[in-house]
């Protein structure tokens, strides 16, 4: 029992500092590519929507988890309620990226790629609560090396697609597909 619960805690643990590393790595190729103006946006953009989770989620799905194990409750049930919980919070993470974005494209009066910005912005939103969804399940199952496949194929992928992108051009545009194309390919396995 202990020896297992050792193992699930290092593989979440790993999974966790891989995706912080590359952050890390990815966050010091940015800083010498793009500009002051740019950096401040995509730091503008990403604060809102790390502030997003402690303010609308309060960790409600992780709170049901421990109902899982439990014989009472069904399984069905169980990931009905925290399935509804994703799709509730990617819908208000949906509207608040479509607020902010609308409010920053009318202040800095851009251009199309705007336009584009934004659909990449709510349709990661939507589609990170997906992945989301599953890291929860795996966890809840007891599946460490699924959440690690997940969590490190997801963070890999957006790190390589954003550098490789923002040093093709310097662009929030290309900041954000290099995350969105992250997400999807969290979604794959």
């Amino acid at each position: 029992m202990f020896g297992k619960l050792a193992r699930e805690t290092a593989i979440y643990g790993i999974a966790q500092s891989i995706g912080a590393a590359l952050a890390f790595l990815t966050l010091s190729v940015l800083t010498r590519v793009i500009d002051i103006n740019t950096y401040g946006i995509i730091a503008l953009i990403t604060t809102y929507t790390a502030m997003l989770p402690l303010i609308f989620g309060l960790s409600l799905d992780t709170s049901i988890t421990r109902y899982y194990q439990d014989e009472s409750y069904p399984e069905n049930i169980l990931l009905q309620v925290i399935a509804k919980w994703y799709i509730i919070y990617g819908v208000i993470i949906l509207s608040s990226f479509c607020l902010v974005a609308s409010a920053w494209s009318i202040a800095t009066q851009q251009s199309a790629n705007q336009l584009i910005l934004i659909i990449l912005l709510v349709i990661g939103g939507f589609l990170g609560q997906i992945v989301l969804f599953y890291q929860t399940l795996a966890r809840m199952r007891h599946e460490a090396l699924s959440y690690l496949f997940i969590s490190v194929t997801g963070s890999l992928v957006s790190a390589v697609c954003t550098i490789v992108l923002v040093l093709m051009e310097p662009s929030v545009l290309n900041y954000f597909l290099g995350w969105f194309l992250g997400i999807i390919a969290a979604l794959l396995p």
